[in-house]
């Protein structure tokens, strides 16, 4: 089965919702709420990609960017930021 690229409008609403994932895990009161948030974000990246939402440099370019961010939150005092 051959898949189309994606859209440039439908790559634009993943970015989107990634980067709203990411500012809701950050926003967490928990670092466990934080945990779920992230462990969501991952699974529907993944679940875009299999139903050809998402290009694989574009999924991979946002599960490493809530990956980092989550990063970031158990290891404040490690982060370059």
């Amino acid at each position: 089965m051959i898949k189309q690229t994606p859209s440039p409008d439908v790559l634009a609403e993943a970015r989107r919702q990634a980067n709203a994932r990411i500012a809701a895990m950050r926003a967490a009161p928990t670092l466990r709420e934080a945990d779920d948030l992230h462990s969501e974000a991952l699974v529907e990246l993944c679940y875009a990609r299999g139903r050809g939402e998402l290009d694989l440099a574009t999924h991979n370019q946002l599960a490493r960017a809530t990956i980092w961010a989550f990063w970031e939150l158990e290891n404040p005092d490690d982060s370059p930021n």
